[in-house]
């Protein structure tokens, strides 16, 4: 299994290549569909499906991806048939491999969780601004509203 911090490239004497074609990162399907599938083998396959290479149209290959995790195609065909297990351990490279997160969202939401993407520094800034926005919009309709009590 290769470290989760490694660039997947295979070395032919002339550089490095990648082992298999990138992909766009995807946004997951809804978590319904997610959480439709009957086995953590099905949201696998999923994931793979949903994976689209960049500039070909088409999605990758449970041979290209086993090829990307270093795992053989025996065990491969085992985990697919659900008489291995896929090694926990490659479960980020495989996300990064196919572009989506089908497969964590899938064992999260298992296990009584659901995955959201961390808010970066900036969302997390807009959203305080706005709620602050909102409070003092409140607190001027208040004041506009003491305002007309007087005119009257």
């Amino acid at each position: 299994m290769k470290n989760s911090n490694e660039v997947l490239t295979v070395v032919d004497g002339q550089g490095a290549l990648p082992l298999c074609q990138p992909v766009e990162q995807r946004e997951d399907p809804p978590i319904e569909v997610i959480a439709s599938y009957p086995s953590r083998t099905d949201s696998i396959k999923s994931a793979i499906h949903w994976s689209n290479v960049i500039g070909v149209g088409r999605s990758l290959t449970e041979g290209e991806v086993a090829d990307a995790l270093g795992i053989n195609k025996g065990q491969w065909s085992r985990i697919m048939s659900g008489t291995a297990h896929f090694p926990t351990e490659g479960v980020h490279t495989f996300n990064k491999i196919v572009g989506n997160t089908i497969l964590t969202r899938y064992d999260a939401y298992i296990e009584g969780y659901e995955l959201r993407p961390l808010k970066s520094k900036l969302e997390k800034q807009l959203e305080d601004e706005r709620t602050e926005n909102a409070e003092l919009q409140a607190k001027l309709e208040h004041f506009q509203e003491f305002m007309n009590m007087g005119k009257g």
